[in-house]
């Protein structure tokens, strides 16, 4: 699929940006943005001009996402490339 092939490349781009390894300090100044019905969601915020990701759950890792794969993702998302993801 398109998307993921765009991922891959903007990985790669990405990693040559040497994006942050933020800290526990960072983290928790983070506005985490959630649904309200699932506090075990994924939440999304951001941290100067990256998209961060989590879960609410132990152990669970903070993901960085520059703009450009974050764009990707969510052009992903409207072309309903995960839509299978959906399926039970």
């Amino acid at each position: 699929m398109l998307f993921r092939n765009e991922v891959m490349r903007q990985s790669q781009i990405s990693k040559k940006l040497k994006k942050p390894q933020l800290t526990q300090k960072q983290i928790l100044e983070i506005q985490w943005m959630h649904t309200p019905k699932n506090k075990k969601a994924i939440h999304i915020g951001r941290y100067k001009q990256y998209w961060v990701v989590s879960q609410n759950l132990p152990d669970s890792p903070v993901l960085v996402y520059d703009q450009n794969e974050w764009d990707a993702f969510i052009e992903g998302v409207k072309n309903k490339e995960f839509d299978d993801l959906l399926k039970t």
